[in-house]
């Protein structure tokens, strides 16, 4: 039972990262205006470079959590990374260029 409810938990970080994930490309992205907190900075470069919010969001996520993996349970951080993967995995940009085939590691243009 404990293996389901956690099952659950984590579907649940999935299904709202992948939410969010399109929301977020909806509303902020077609908007052209950034978001408060680590996403905004992202979208900041975004605008600015074209390097893309998704690879940007990972680089400024993935040494806090690791940080707070030290300072805080490491099964929130664990939660967490999970939650900045598959909001990364799920931009609809990356999901257009795997369903095409191209390289994964170019810079994605607005």
């Amino acid at each position: 039972m404990i293996y389901l409810k956690k099952a659950s938990g984590y579907l649940q970080i999935v299904f709202s990262a992948i939410l969010l994930a399109f929301v977020y490309y909806v509303f902020i992205i077609t908007n052209n205006f950034a978001p408060a907190g680590l996403n905004g900075i992202a979208t900041m470069i975004q605008y600015k470079t074209g390097f893309s919010i998704s690879y940007m969001s990972l680089l400024i996520n993935i040494p806090m959590l690791i940080f707070a993996a030290f300072l805080l349970n490491r099964s929130y951080s664990f939660r967490t990374l999970t939650y900045v993967l598959v909001f990364a995995i799920s931009d609809p940009h990356n999901i257009k260029r795997v369903l095409l085939g191209e390289n994964i590691g170019t810079v994605v243009e607005a």
